[in-house]
Order: C-alpha cells, then sequence, then structure tokens
C-alpha cells in the first residue's frame, strides 16, 4: 500500500468542495458537516475509507475518484481490497451516479449537474458537446430472465416522450450480459440521441460506450466515453 498523502487529499477534498459551502457540501455526499469541517481541518491522520471517498466523487465535478484514491494510497494491491465493490454504506444508484461524474470530471469539457428529475437517475447541462443535455438512465441489477422485458419497456417509454434533437439519453449497466443484450436489439426507428454505456463500480470507470440511436438533426459523434 501507498503512502496516505494527507495533505493532497484535503487539497483534493477543497477542489471537490469548489465554490459550496461545507454545509451544502455535506448534505449532497451524505458525510456530517462535523466529520467535513474536522478533516479539512487536518484532524483525523488515518486516510479516508473507500466508501467515504466515493462519496466525494460522487458530487465532484473537477476531481476524479481515481485522484482522490492515489492521494489515499490505495492501490490495487491493497489490503483493503475488501472494500472494492458495492460498499454496503452506498447504494447501486450512488455508485453509478459517482462513476459517470468521475467519468465526466476527467473531461476537459463545461458542465453543471441539473436539479433532480424523477424521469431520469441524473442529468447535466451540457457545454461544448453536440447537445445541450445528457441525461442517465441506470439500470440496477436485475434477474437474467427479465431484462429483455426492461428493455422493451424502456423503448416504449422513449417513443411516448418529448425529447429534442439538442438532448442526449444514456443507459447505464454494469452487467455484461445486459450491454450485449441492447446492443443486439437495435431500435432502428427511435429518433432519439441514445447511447449504452458499460460501466465497472468496483473501479468507478466507463468501460465502454456505444451509439443506440441518433437524432437525424445531430451530425456530430455523440459517444464520449
Amino acid at each position: 500500500m501507498k503512502e496516505y498523502n494527507k495533505e493532497k487529499f484535503i487539497s483534493l477534498v477543497k477542489r471537490a468542495i469548489g465554490d459550496r459551502d461545507i454545509k451544502s457540501f455535506s448534505k449532497e455526499t451524505g458525510l456530517s458537516y462535523d466529520y467535513v469541517l474536522r478533516f479539512l481541518n487536518g484532524k483525523f491522520d488515518n486516510r479516508p475509507k473507500r466508501p467515504t471517498i466515493q462519496k466525494i466523487a460522487s458530487v465532484s465535478k473537477n476531481v476524479s475518484y481515481n485522484d482522490l484514491m492515489d492521494a489515499a494510497g490505495y492501490t490495487e494491491n491493497s489490503s483493503d481490497m475488501d472494500l472494492i465493490g458495492i460498499s454496503p454504506f452506498l447504494s447501486t444508484n450512488s455508485l453509478f451516479n459517482a462513476c459517470i461524474l468521475s467519468e465526466l470530471s476527467k473531461k476537459d469539457l463545461t458542465w453543471s449537474i441539473k436539479k433532480e428529475n424523477k424521469e431520469f437517475s441524473l442529468s447535466i447541462d451540457c457545454k461544448d458537446m453536440p447537445y445541450d443535455k445528457w441525461s442517465f438512465i441506470f439500470l440496477d441489477k436485475e434477474k437474467l430472465s427479465l431484462l429483455e422485458n426492461r428493455l422493451y419497456r424502456y423503448y416504449i417509454s422513449l417513443l411516448f416522450s418529448k425529447i429534442s434533437p439538442d438532448e442526449k439519453i444514456s443507459f447505464v449497466t454494469n452487467q455484461k450480459e445486459e450491454f450485449n443484450l441492447y446492443k443486439a436489439k437495435i431500435p432502428y426507428n427511435l429518433n432519439v440521441n441514445l447511447t449504452l454505456i458499460l460501466i465497472d463500480t468496483s473501479t468507478l470507470t466507463a468501460i465502454k460506450e456505444i451509439e443506440i440511436s441518433k437524432h437525424h438533426n445531430i451530425n456530430k459523434p455523440i459517444i464520449f466515453f
């Protein structure tokens, strides 16, 4: 295990907070205000645990999960490997969210998280992209026998949704079987900017993104990861 760089980690957390106040940041991460304040003041000498790092990364748009993990001294050969994967302290939805935001933070682009939208798991306003809005539908773990039913439900829902040419939607899954299913069943008559993203929740990284359909007014590639 690498050495914990306390000063670097605190600096990264301050960058992650950005122009938010500590109270707002604490509420977004689910960490207590007192804990964040004591941490920023250097009161803790032990490295933060992976669930804490995942929570910080999930609400940061300028600091990646990998940056935080590196400063904390974690490596893939670490004795803390038992903490890799879906943490009991984070829901699957939170891990999906952390993965997407961690990947976006690596890109030299301008974006901001939109307010909570019940229709989608996550939505962001975009700049420097072929579209103005990017929404994500997180495909939480489902029985293999039910995956195809879910696929058709989502496609039917999209058919009856008002989606503009300047909007992109992505299905996000961490199941290779589901990724391959959507890849094999392309809705050729769906006039929507739609992609499919396969992620690894153990490392909070996007493995692959493929184009499912595209609005006829969009000429530029819509694949990002």
